[in-house]
């Protein structure tokens, strides 16, 4: 019988703890489109403990220290800062770095990237209409164009 040692530390993973991760990606995502900004820090970097992967690790740093020094809008410069260099080395969602852009206000970038995720066919494109990280950018004629040209009704 596996016995639980309480010494581990959580960077170390829980594997028998994995039924947690979809609960913290969720809670991630549900603060932030309630702006509680906090609660969304912490549960994903609760997320990203459990996960074990690096790149997880990293990112919930970032958008931590980020958030920690300079509110929100900080903390998701400095986490897709990150993102952007593990997509040099794997494969990270253009949608996702699109949507962090949106959220930054930076619509000429929001767009370079939902257009790159379409070009790469990234399977997050059917959340298209659905993604509210995307909301600030849904009004931009861009916009509706984007949503023609992948093919959602």
């Amino acid at each position: 019988m596996h016995k639980s040692n309480p010494s581990k530390s959580w960077s170390q993973g829980h594997p028998h703890r994995s039924h947690l991760l979809p609960r913290h990606w969720c809670l991630f995502y549900a603060y932030w489109g309630k702006h509680d900004y906090a609660k969304a820090v912490d549960e994903f970097k609760r997320y990203a403990q459990l996960s074990t992967s690096s790149n997880e690790m990293e990112f919930a740093d970032a958008l931590d220290q980020g958030f920690h020094a300079g509110g929100w809008k900080a903390g998701i410069r400095k986490a897709v800062e990150v993102r952007l260099v593990q997509r040099k080395r794997g494969f990270v969602s253009p949608l996702e770095i699109a949507g962090y852009y949106a959220e930054l206000g930076d619509k000429e970038q929001a767009f370079a990237w939902l257009e790159t995720a379409y070009r790469e066919r990234d399977y997050l494109m059917e959340s298209l209409r659905t993604e509210y990280k995307l909301d600030p950018i849904r009004s931009d004629p861009h916009f509706d164009e984007l949503v023609r040209k992948v093919g959602i009704p």
